[in-house]
Formats: C-alpha cells, sequence, structure tokens
C-alpha cells in the first residue's frame, strides 16, 4: 500500500510542482495568490444567498418539498413522485444536466402495530417496529417482561428467566448514536435466551414520547423474533433512485467532478426534512445557484441526492459500482451534507496531507459566513464513505448541530427543525467551496485504493423484498428484576379530591404596622441574616445529605402543602378551597406559594404583596444565595391555583426556575420523569423548605391588604 501511494503521489507531483510536500503545509506562494484570488467570487456567493437574491430560498422551496411530499420511503410512490417532481422543477430552474440512475435495493413494509401494557394497569404503548423485523404470530403476543440495561445484564440471567418473555432494553444514551445504536439490534440476544420478542428504549438523549425508527439486523443462525422500540424507532428498507443535477464544468466535463450530495429518502415517520432533505437542497441549490450566478467552473459540480441511504448506502454503492471503472479520472472531491443543517461552522475533511493544506486554505475564504474550522477526518458523511475510505478526497458539513438527533428519525423531523438564515449559510459554504475546487489549476491530490468495497446487503441483482410487520405484543405484567428496598406510606387529609398535607403545626402571630419606606430596621434585618445557618442547614440536607422529612425545629406558623386539583379544568380545587375557608382566611394565611411551571433548575422566587411585604421577602430571598436561587421578581407571574388569594391582596410568590423546555414537554406524552433531573428536584425543594420555614418563623406576619 505504501509503495502504491508514493508512486502516485510521485506522478502527481512530477506534473504539478505547486504542490507543497508531505511534511509541511506551506503552500507554494503562488498556489496561496490564487486560492486568495477567489475572495471576491466567494464574497459575492455567500452575498448573493445571505443578502441578494437568493437569500431566503433554500428554505422556502425545502418547505414547499416536505409539504407536499412529506416522507419519503424508498420503493413507495411519493418517493417516485418527489423525484420526478425535481427533475422537473430542475429543467424549469435552466438546470438541464440533471438525471437519475437506477438502483436495486431491498424492500420492507410496515404492517399494523399495537402495544398494550395490561399490568399493573392498562395503557396503550407508542411503538414502531424496526425494520425488517418479523411479524407476531396471529393473536399477537401476550408475555411477561424482563428488563435489562445492557448485554451484559441480560447474558448473566439464567436461560429460565427469560425464556418464553419480552426483553425490553433500557440501554442509557452513551454520549453518542454511534456507541448506542447496537441495542438496536439486541433480537439476537433476547432470541438466544429464548425470549419470543425484544423492544428497546429510543436511540436518543431527548425524547417527547415521540418513536424515533431505524434499521436493525438479525444473526445469522438464531430464530427471528419481533423487534420494535417504546416511543423509538421503526424503519423500511427502501428502494429506488439516485438523482443527479450537475453544472457541467467549461474544461473537464466528466473528469475531476466535484460531487455535493445528501440523500432523498427518509424514514416513514415525520418529513425528512433534517434527515436529510437538508443536505439535498443545499447541495443542488448550490448548482442551481451558480449556475444563475453564471459562475461556471473548470470542472463539473455535480449534486447526487442519494437514495437508500438508511437502509446502508445502496444508492451510493450501486452508483459506487456503476463509475468504478472510471472513478479515478472522473472523481476530483466528495461533498455531503448529512447532520443537519443549522448554522455551519466549517467542514471536516479526509485527504492526503497535501490535499489538506490545500482545502485548509480554501475554507479561509469562508470567513464572510464564520464557517472557516476545518477538522480531519471526516466525521460526517456516511454514503461518501465508499470513496473516501479508499483514498479519495472528501469533507462533511460541520454545523451547530447539537439538536440533531431530538428530532432524528421522529415524526419531529419537519420544517419546524430548519432555519432559513441557517440554510442560506449552508447552501453559500456548499456552494462556495464546491466552485473555488472545481476550479483551481489542480486536483485535489489522492490516493485512491483498489480495494473492494465488501457490503453484507443485497447486491445489485438482488430483487426487492416485502415483509408485512402486524405486531400486537401485549404485557400481561411488568417483572422489575431485583428488590425495592423501602416503601414511603404518607398519610393525606383528603377534602373531597383536593390532597392537603399539613406539615410543622405551630402557632399564629399577628400583623405588622405597614411602614412607608422598604427600608427594614435594622433589628428585622438581623434577625432575617439571622437564618442563614439554619437555611444552610435545610439545603445541605436536601441537596447534599439525606432527606429526613424535618428539620427537626418546628417555626412558630403552620406550613401547609396543599396538592390543588382539577387545576387543568379551571382550577375547581382551589376554588373550592378558598369558599371554604373564606370567613376565617383573613387570619388563617400569612402566605401562599407555588409550583407550576416545571420544576427545573431553580433560580429564585416571584413575589406579589404590598411594598413592605416585598421589602421582607427579598431580604428572605438573600438567604438563597447557597443554592444560587436567591433572585426576586415582582409580580408574581405564576401560581394559577393561588391567584385565587393574591389577586386579592394576599402575599402570593411561585418558583423562578431553567424553564425554557417547559413548553416542549406540557400537555403531552412526553410528561414523564425524564424530563425530571434530582439535582434540579432537590434545589427546588430546598428552595421552597427553607423560604416556607424563614417566613413561618419570623417575628411578624407579612403585611397584607386584603380586599
Amino acid at each position: 500500500m505504501d509503495g502504491l501511494r508514493w508512486i502516485c503521489l510521485a506522478a502527481i507531483l512530477s506534473s504539478i510542482s505547486a504542490l507543497p510536500t508531505k511534511d509541511t503545509c506551506n503552500i507554494s506562494e503562488n498556489l496561496r495568490k490564487e486560492i486568495q484570488g477567489y475572495q471576491p467570487i466567494v464574497n459575492q456567493i455567500v452575498d448573493s444567498i445571505l443578502n441578494g437574491q437568493f437569500k431566503g430560498d433554500t428554505h422556502r422551496s425545502l418547505a414547499d418539498f416536505t409539504t407536499k411530499f412529506g416522507a419519503r420511503l424508498a420503493g413507495e410512490k411519493v418517493l417516485e413522485n418527489s423525484i420526478d417532481y425535481l427533475l422537473k422543477e430542475f429543467q424549469t430552474l435552466g438546470l438541464h444536466n440533471s438525471y437519475t440512475e437506477d438502483a436495486t435495493v431491498p424492500h420492507w413494509q410496515r404492517g399494523q402495530e399495537k402495544a398494550t401494557l395490561i399490568s399493573p394497569r392498562t395503557k396503550d404503548l407508542p411503538l414502531l417496529g424496526l425494520g425488517t423485523t418479523v411479524g407476531t404470530p396471529k393473536g399477537g403476543i401476550t408475555a411477561d417482561v424482563v428488563v435489562v440495561e445492557t448485554f451484559d445484564e441480560l447474558r448473566s440471567l439464567p436461560d429460565d428467566e427469560v425464556k418464553g418473555k419480552i426483553v425490553v432494553y433500557a440501554e442509557q444514551w452513551q454520549g453518542s448514536y454511534g456507541s448506542t445504536v447496537s441495542y438496536r439490534s439486541g433480537a439476537g440476544e433476547a432470541a438466544k435466551k429464548g425470549a419470543v420478542a425484544s423492544l428497546i428504549r429510543s436511540i436518543t438523549p431527548f425524547s417527547i414520547a415521540s418513536p424515533h425508527t431505524g434499521s436493525q439486523s438479525y444473526q445469522r443462525g438464531v430464530k427471528k423474533i419481533p423487534t420494535a422500540c417504546i416511543s423509538v424507532e421503526d424503519a423500511e428498507m427502501l428502494h429506488r433512485i439516485n438523482t443527479i443535477v450537475e453544472l457541467p464544468g467549461k474544461v473537464y466535463k466528466n473528469t475531476s467532478v466535484v460531487v455535493v450530495s445528501g440523500h432523498l429518502d427518509s424514514w416513514d415517520v415525520g418529513f425528512g426534512a433534517m434527515d436529510d432533505a437538508g443536505g439535498c437542497w443545499v447541495s443542488w441549490k448550490a448548482v442551481e445557484y451558480l449556475t444563475k450566478l453564471g459562475l461556471v467552473p473548470k470542472r463539473t459540480v455535480r449534486a447526487i441526492l442519494w437514495t437508500a441511504e438508511e437502509e446502508g448506502y445502496y444508492g451510493a454503492e450501486n452508483y459506487m459500482r456503476n463509475h468504478k471503472a472510471q472513478e479515478k479520472d472522473e472523481f476530483n472531491l466528495f461533498m455531503e451534507s448529512d447532520t443537519g443543517t443549522f448554522d455551519p461552522i466549517g467542514l471536516d475533511f479526509s485527504g492526503t496531507p497535501e490535499a489538506q493544506c490545500i482545502f485548509k486554505e480554501v475554507l479561509s475564504l469562508m470567513a464572510p459566513i464564520n464557517a472557516t474550522e476545518f477538522k480531519t477526518p471526516v466525521g460526517g458523511g456516511p454514503d461518501i464513505s465508499v470513496w473516501t475510505g479508499r483514498g479519495f478526497p472528501g469533507a462533511s458539513l460541520m454545523n451547530k448541530n447539537d439538536k440533531y438527533f431530538w428530532f432524528h428519525h421522529t415524526q419531529g423531523d419537519s420544517m419546524l427543525v430548519e432555519d432559513p438564515d441557517s440554510l442560506d449559510r449552508c447552501t453559500a459554504l456548499f456552494a462556495a467551496t464546491a466552485y473555488v475546487i472545481a476550479d483551481l489549476s489542480i486536483d485535489l491530490p489522492k490516493n485512491q485504493s483498489h480495494k473492494t468495497i465488501n457490503s453484507n446487503l443485497y447486491d445489485n441483482n438482488t430483487k426487492s423484498i416485502v415483509a408485512t410487520l402486524s405486531v400486537k405484543i401485549r404485557f400481561y405484567k411488568l417483572r422489575i428484576l431485583g428488590e425495592i428496598q423501602s416503601v414511603l406510606k404518607l398519610s393525606l387529609n383528603m377534602i373531597g379530591r383536593l390532597t392537603v398535607l399539613t406539615l410543622l403545626i405551630g402557632v399564629s402571630l399577628g400583623f405588622p404596622t405597614k411602614d412607608s419606606t422598604c427600608e427594614l430596621s435594622k433589628e428585622l434585618k438581623e434577625e432575617i441574616q439571622g437564618y442563614k445557618p439554619v437555611v444552610n442547614k435545610i439545603i445541605d440536607s436536601i441537596v447534599n445529605g439525606e432527606f429526613k422529612g424535618d428539620t427537626h425545629k418546628r417555626p412558630k406558623r403552620t406550613i401547609r402543602a396543599a396538592l390543588w386539583t382539577a387545576e387543568e379544568e379551571g382550577i375547581w380545587g382551589a376554588k373550592h378551597y378558598m369558599n371554604t375557608h373564606l370567613d376565617k382566611e383573613k387570619e388563617e394565611f400569612n402566605l401562599f406559594m407555588e409550583s407550576d411551571a416545571g420544576t427545573f433548575d431553580p433560580i429564585g422566587l416571584d413575589f406579589s404583596g404590598t411594598p413592605e411585604a416585598q421589602c421582607i421577602f427579598k431580604e428572605v430571598m438573600t438567604l438563597m444565595e447557597p443554592l444560587k436561587a436567591n433572585k426576586f421578581v415582582a409580580p408574581m407571574d405564576g401560581g394559577p391555583d393561588i391567584k385565587q388569594w393574591v389577586n386579592r391582596g394576599f402575599p402570593g410568590a411561585s418558583l423562578l426556575n431553567a424553564n425554557d423546555r417547559y413548553f416542549w414537554f406540557h400537555h403531552t406524552q412526553g410528561d414523564s420523569m425524564l424530563v425530571e433531573d434530582p439535582v434540579s428536584l432537590d434545589r427546588g425543594t430546598a428552595l421552597f423548605a427553607a423560604t416556607a420555614y424563614v417566613i413561618a418563623d419570623l417575628s411578624i406576619d407579612l403585611p397584607k391588604d386584603v380586599k
């Protein structure tokens, strides 16, 4: 291999004296000047897309496409129609060098699916069958459940504890999709133990109770059992066509081609906007915009919209085989976008050291869109890996895609994910980079090998495979392995359907005299500050220590926890409680506090009350500095239940927390314990406990102006 490498490089170096040596990235001054000379053109491309005639067009046309066609399964009529639509669209836009190439791929079709938990309670479970799964027998499967977190845990169980049961993989997110996705193909390990079916947890760090679909594979020689996801993956193997549009070079037509690409197929959920219509659009729009700008480079820029990527790069592998004979001369660079089209930051790259030097210098031109970051090797680009893995230069889009796997393979993959400005910037990056590489006086050096890509998938002559899935998995009961160490039982006082928990019963005192200023007396300020050790103790016991249920010190006043009912239907519980306590409410209540806007990380409390009450409460809040939750805001904004009192002059406070994600889960199936963070709950509880204790133990009541 090394011999071939140096032979190839020697041939290139002998004919192109401008290339740098292998050991340094100091390219020749002439080549540097040539590259830098493209800055005006790069600026023109960037400006036309971000600020000029093409601004927002990528987003608009992508929105039209995904709205018109939605999810596009290979082998389905909707994908065929979408390809025909694009071909006509390309012609309309003057992109006459557009065509298709056939690719034969396996096809799997989804049937009816349903899973129901029937013990200890009845609940329909969102479910999607995994691609290529076999169906259940007629009537479905009813079985006990074995829950494991890892393959090793499953393997450690005796076979008789798994035989005849449904294995549920509750694997944790391992920090990346690649390190977690192996559980999607866990049916084989479950079947070895005698399981009748397997389910897995979504392969995603973020969930809104929406299944995330995808492929799986069975193990040879192991019985095939139905496999699906709980709020997770489903898939189909797709079939059909690679769609191609190109801008022919003015010197080299079908040699040294620069390929820009994405995959047009998607899973059968959502609209396939992010994965990966967005990548397709920044690719073919780059060709369109270069054409309309009259910028024809020396080499051809070819946009390829791959098919059947989701099932294993079938379209790319088929294209590779069809072009293999002439590939060394035909291709100069492969580019791909398949990890989202969020705000671009640069391009990662694989190639020889010399090619890296050149590409890095080209990327320096992208400063106008702050997308100059360069990394090696290529991290994305699954389709183009069939070339980059054999020595061809390749690049993939780097973008701010930390939220990519929130939407990946879900119903949430829609145009709401796509931002018009980010799409423009991605398109500008692809268009400008492709143009410069295609117009340089030299090709990018490559060290192309002739090894064969061994696919474990179907070859070009394999006929489409159709399998119908009919999953009707039911759980007879849920079995939790391991012992529950303790059970907490709490007796509650019930008033109708309103739950009231009374703690720390004390003695009520009178009202203070109103002051005309917000200046507290020295004595009162010292008194409040004197609670700092107690506040610290409360915080430490909840946040850092073992919760003991009591501070072992009763305050002067009662602290009452009311768990309101029927708030969602119109605050019925709170209104009933107010009416039953109306006669004595002025003497009975000192302060109302409520949390009803999430229990994310607390930052403080908002408050409503008289100016004097605000002064006192604000001072109390300074004690919450150990929690970093001492923010004070007036008036109170939350607290829908306690507004029955606050609006009539009673002091009231509600939790302020870092709840910017609250409405992601609000009133959805995703409102589960996955939303709750143990540390944040501890901190929120500590804030409520400490504040309530201080207010309840002060020598004075909070002033109020009850109407």
